[in-house]
């Protein structure tokens, strides 16, 4: 059999202004929390029942969700801290590697190219009234056609940690 060490990077790279940050892979005692918080929250939101001791790992206040991150992230916590990054990014990379704990590289791969969406500006005409409030000052109820227009959101959906 062939070293693992040959085929197998047991770290996930994330490119940051510039600059990658090398995350190693947690601990097997921060892995196994993470499948777990994962697999509660999908029962959780499934409708299956779970007990309330579990239910009670997936509230996370403040502390501890850095703590999470700072587990997660390793060293690069600390890099990306020395190197000024915004909480924002710095959440972004510690939810990155969350979903890499829990799932795997595509997943984290996903959810890393998520944030594309929460950086853009809006365009000129997000900035104009939405088509139905258009309707409902012309007395008008939704077009004729029985649907009305929506606005493009650019918002995205919350991570799976809290805020």
């Amino acid at each position: 059999m062939r070293d693992l060490a040959e085929f197998f990077d047991p770290t996930l790279r994330l490119p940051i202004r510039g600059k990658v940050y090398v995350v190693e892979s947690p601990d097997a005692k921060t892995g196994i929390h993470v499948q777990r918080l994962m697999t509660t929250g999908v029962l959780a939101s499934s409708g299956a029942e779970v007990s309330q001791d579990r239910l009670d790992e997936l509230e996370l206040d403040d502390a501890d969700e850095i703590d999470l991150y700072k587990r997660l992230l390793g060293p690069a916590y600390d890099e990306m801290l020395a190197d000024g990054l915004p909480w924002a990014i710095v959440k972004h990379a510690g939810v990155t590697a969350f979903m890499w704990v829990a799932y795997d590289r595509d997943s984290a791969e996903r959810f890393w190219e998520s944030a594309a969406g929460e950086a853009k500006r809006p365009e000129p005409q997000d900035r104009k009234a939405p088509a139905v409030k258009k309707a409902a000052k012309s007395g008008r109820q939704g077009s004729r056609g029985g649907s009305t227009a929506q606005r493009k959101s650019t918002t995205t959906s919350p991570s799976p940690q809290s805020s």
